[in-house]
């Protein structure tokens, strides 16, 4: 039996398309709190220049489409 991988490749990009969602921009803020008390919670400190947006960042990256 014959494997394609390529035809495997694009069925996972097609089921993965099913299972996309539409977040709110209340949800994502909602998100990116609980984002920032684990990361508080882990010893982050978020009030400087360079972690103030990580939440932010950590979000987005998480649930944007690959």
């Amino acid at each position: 039996m014959s494997h394609d991988l390529e035809s495997d490749h694009y069925d996972l990009d097609e089921t993965m398309n099913l299972n996309l969602r539409q977040i709110s921009q209340e949800k994502l803020s909602k998100f990116e709190g609980y984002a920032a008390e684990i990361f508080s919670a882990l010893g982050m400190d978020l009030n400087t220049p360079a972690t103030q947006e990580t939440p932010r960042r950590f979000i987005k990256h998480t649930v944007e489409k690959k």
